[in-house]
């Protein structure tokens, strides 16, 4: 669910690549080359098909004699937004930052405030808050960057200290490990409301 609309986003990065290049009569692979990416990657960003990384956006502008903002935008794009059940009962305002996870079928949104924040990991946020509930039980949430679902996740609570040992030996074999620091009695409570594996 969260890469579909990730891939949303890809899709929805738009440049005007082609008409600042072709201002100053170059050609792609001579783009390609000073940038120092192959021609084929060049052709993939300028088609809207990937979106460059900071360092060669950054070196497509000095090349183009061109802002980066004016090279390229995002289409305004209702499909960031998701709806989310919020983990715990922390009260999320526009602007929380969020971390979307995926447990079973639910979409689940970690505010990174309050105990939630609290980790010995570095938790990145992926989403926004843009719009609570009346009920403070779901928010809406804009997309920020790729949640990565292709690589296995395991959100963890509590706060045993082996847990840092278990999630440094899982993430070096590969799997994405979110680990919040709780009480086991808060743990235990996430838990049963469905919002972590174990």
């Amino acid at each position: 669910m969260l890469i579909e609309l990730y891939n949303v986003i890809i899709m929805s990065v738009k440049n005007n690549l082609q008409k600042a290049r072709k201002r100053l009569g170059l050609s792609q692979n001579e783009v390609a080359v000073s940038v120092g990416i192959t021609r084929q990657a060049y052709i993939a960003i300028e088609l809207g098909r990937a979106v460059p990384s900071t360092q060669v956006a950054l070196k497509i502008g000095k090349i183009l004699c061109s802002k980066i903002e004016d090279l390229f935008y995002l289409e305004d794009n209702e499909e960031f937004v998701t709806s989310a059940d919020l983990a715990g009962d922390i009260p999320v305002q526009n602007g929380t930052r969020l971390q979307l996870v995926e447990i079973g079928s639910r979409v689940i949104a970690r505010p990174l405030v309050g105990d939630y924040a609290v980790t010995r990991f570095f938790n990145l946020a992926n989403a926004v808050a843009t719009e609570n509930s009346g009920t403070g039980k779901t928010v809406q949430a804009r997309l920020t960057r790729s949640p990565l679902e292709k690589t296995p996740t395991l959100v963890i609570l509590g706060g045993d200290p082996s847990i840092a040992v278990l999630a440094s030996m899982l993430q070096e074999r590969g799997v994405r490990v979110f680990w919040t620091e709780l009480p086991s009695i808060a743990a235990i409570r996430a838990l049963a409301r469905g919002e972590a594996h174990v």
